[in-house]
């Protein structure tokens, strides 16, 4: 790590970074800041004082202008010094992020329904188009200064520089539109839409797990369409909608992006124990580092440790002893493997740690009654099985088993 600032306030916009290497970023909880970090070393160099929350991502003019909205519905230009250049009060909150235009207009939505261009010199309203509903998420502007924005009445719109409507065209709200190599326009919420960008008719759907809730599409020069789902999935697609490779791990509501070696990072989370657990993933060329749970296999019957062929029922039956056997795909990269249960009839949501391991091979043997220091747990219950590898320079992948009956009187 090079540094790291503590603001004291939850931080949920993306930080923008000017030729200088100043760092602009909002916070979002009471009294209210828009920072402006020196890079280098982290230290702060002003704050400007918004009153509410900003979760709108600052957009930088050509001149170091610095624009983004608040929960108070107002629209801020400021200074690259830290001073107000100008700022405008829309009807209610803006979470959305702006656009900067090549003509250097500014473009935002705002939760009065509404998409404003702004005068970027002093803030004079050019016009401003009636999406209809919250414009929650960001426009984005085409090569022919076409400007895209959706809102949440489930309308893609693509308005005219001079602000009348091209086109509008159903794709379920959700994410911020993206505009692919060819034009293509990217949108969409339980389903990905591509859209063509001159009529605004449908070129493909496809349906996936789950919803692209923050995760708004990158595509690469190849024009192959990243991002990922609330249930879990990282999708790279190919141009004509078919899937090139899914890749499942934890839920993500966060943009993809692209390296310059063709490395795809995304953010991604769960909850553990209470606790929320960030983890940042990178896909890409060479072996994923992954753990898959090889034993219990789904399904079987065990008996003292020894398969005795399937369950009725497909559900996993462990009698007395077993062992639980993990994977991983790069063995001499792990640092430790980590085995937790918890039982599914006590209620309890409490993990029980059981077993660290950090020799291959990474097994956990359960011999014993399932235990709780409040709940007392029967002899015979479903049980949850989490592993946890911990690969050395802090990447972890975790597996589950997450029903299986277990017996054992001890």
């Amino acid at each position: 790590m090079k540094w790291k600032k503590d603001l004291y306030r939850p931080l949920e916009s993306t930080p923008a970074i000017d030729e200088n290497g100043i760092i602009y970023i909002g916070s979002a909880l009471d009294n209210n800041y828009l920072f402006a970090i020196y890079s280098n070393n982290g230290t702060e160099k002003w704050s400007y004082y918004t009153g509410n929350l900003v979760t709108s991502s600052p957009a930088i003019g050509a001149d170091g202008t610095i624009y983004f909205g608040d929960w108070n519905g107002i629209f801020h230009a400021i200074n690259p010094n830290g001073t107000e250049k100008w700022k405008y009060q829309t009807g209610d909150a803006i979470l959305s992020s702006p656009a900067i235009g090549a003509d250097g207009i500014v473009y935002c939505g705002s939760h009065d329904g509404s998409l404003y261009a702004y005068y970027p010199q002093n803030g004079t309203v050019k016009w401003k188009f009636p999406a209809g509903y919250w414009i929650r998420v960001n426009p984005c502007i085409g090569d022919d200064g076409t400007i895209y924005c959706v809102s949440l009445n489930n309308f893609l719109f693509a308005i005219n520089p001079n602000g009348t409507m091209k086109w509008k065209t159903d794709v379920d709200a959700g994410t911020s539109p993206t505009i692919g190599p060819d034009g293509t326009i990217y949108a969409g919420w339980d389903t990905l839409y591509a859209i063509n960008s001159v009529d605004g008719s449908v070129k493909w759907s496809l349906p996936v797990s789950g919803a692209i809730e923050g995760s708004t599409p990158c595509t690469s020069h190849e024009g192959v369409i990243y991002f990922g789902t609330t249930n879990g999935d990282v999708y790279a697609v190919n141009p004509n909608g078919t899937i090139r490779w899914r890749k499942t791990f934890v839920e993500s509501q966060s943009p993809a992006a692209i390296g310059e070696d063709g490395t795809i990072y995304i953010g991604m989370y769960t909850i553990f124990n209470g606790r929320f657990i960030g983890y940042l993933c990178a896909y890409g060329p060479g072996p994923q580092k992954k753990m898959t749970i090889t034993e219990p296999k789904p399904g079987k019957l065990y008996v003292f440790g020894k398969e005795k062929g399937e369950t009725q029922s497909g559900i996993t039956f462990a009698i007395g002893k077993v062992t639980i056997v993990a994977e991983p795909t790069i063995p001499l990269e792990i640092d430790h493997v980590d085995f937790y249960l918890k039982s599914i009839r006590s209620g309890s949501e409490d993990w029980i740690f059981g077993f660290s391991d950090n020799k291959s091979p990474y097994e956990w043997v359960l011999n014993q009654r399932i235990t709780n220091p409040v709940i007392r747990i029967p002899p015979l219950c479903y049980i949850t099985i989490a592993v946890t590898a911990y690969y050395k320079g802090g990447c972890r992948w975790g597996d589950t088993i997450n029903k299986m009956l277990y017996f054992h009187l001890l």
